[in-house]
């Protein structure tokens, strides 16, 4: 749809009070309750400078229950959880800048556009695993079965009266031309090849009429998932660049971790050698001596690996949240 005052191609939707799918979520405001309400997208007020009590207008073409409604609310939708995209569209730029809901009555739809599918055994699923994947190409699979004669019903259903009456307009054009073939044995050949000129003009038309009707009408259904929501794809890939960060830090910091306990060690022995030389010579043994270099090192390992690790998960994981957080929601 194409609406607002800057006239953006907006992902428009239908809101219903006890809506389980996809549920918004309130920055400001509230959820339509009447006729004249609509929601927008919270990117809507950062980035267009809508507000809440503004007038917002759709186009002629929108075909809605009205133009104009009143922005009661902005929140921002589980579909979309990137913060820059919002998809494309066949309409305005071929950008869409923000979605809108409006009451689902307001669409003036005589048939659904739209069916959400949730699978009830794949709800705790982690979604970016190969089984997920794979589980849900079989769902899909199975739903085009199903949805393959209901294209057929539809195809007929929408083609109905109108092919109906170019099939009796056909057979009369047949009729036609048989009896000018009778005739042309007896006629003024003149008059017939006149007939016989409307008569090919009439099938022309009528040829074109019907693959113009069975283009328009046929029903087609587009399929997508979760992976084709903006943003959602890319969002699975920088969590798994993240955790193969998260594998090779722990690794690289004890290393460096025991390097630098190797080099405080052997310069504390070093720089110890006088000392040493001076218990062995009282009668203490070398484990004596280098078991108090060894607790050292120990109870800075163990200390260090301690604090680090509660450290590092308590306060790595939110910076990492915070800059993604600009892009994602």
């Amino acid at each position: 749809m194409v609406g607002g005052k800057e006239a953006s191609a907006v992902a428009l939707y239908g809101y219903q009070a006890r809506q389980q799918q996809n549920q918004l979520t309130l920055r400001s405001g509230y959820l339509p309750r009447t006729a004249n309400q609509i929601v927008l997208d919270q990117r809507a007020k950062t980035d267009y400078g809508y507000r809440l009590g503004d007038t917002y207008t759709f186009a002629k073409s929108a075909k809605l229950g009205q133009r104009s409604y009143r922005i009661v609310g902005f929140a921002d939708s589980p579909m979309y959880i990137d913060n820059e995209s919002r998809g494309s569209a066949n309409v305005g730029d071929g950008t869409v800048r923000y979605f809108a809901y409006v009451p689902a009555q307001q669409l003036k739809l005589k048939v659904a556009t739209l069916l959400n599918v949730r699978f009830k055994g794949l709800q705790t699923s982690n979604t970016f695993t190969d089984q997920y994947q794979n589980r849900i190409d079989q769902k899909v699979t199975a739903l085009k079965r199903v949805f393959k004669s209901r294209a057929k019903a539809r195809t007929a259903a929408l083609q109905g009266s109108t092919l109906t009456q170019l099939k009796r307009q056909q057979r009369q054009l047949t009729q036609a031309k048989q009896q000018l073939k009778q005739a042309a044995k007896q006629g003024d050949s003149a008059m017939l090849a006149a007939q016989q000129t409307t008569l090919t003009t009439q099938q022309a038309k009528l040829t074109a009429a019907k693959k113009q009707l069975l283009a328009a009408t046929q029903t087609t259904y587009t399929w997508q998932d979760r992976d084709d929501l903006p943003g959602f794809e890319a969002y699975g890939e920088s969590s798994e660049r993240i955790a193969a960060i998260a594998n090779v830090f722990p690794v690289f910091f004890f290393l460096i971790a025991a390097l630098i306990t190797f080099t405080t060690i052997t310069r504390m022995v070093e720089e110890a050698r006088g000392q040493i030389g001076t218990f062995k010579a009282l009668g203490y043994g070398k484990w004596l001596i280098a078991r108090n270099y060894l607790g050292y090192a120990l109870l800075a390992g163990v200390s260090g690996t301690v604090l680090g690790a509660l450290i590092g998960n308590l306060t790595l994981p939110r910076l990492v949240l915070a800059l993604y957080q600009a892009t994602f929601r």
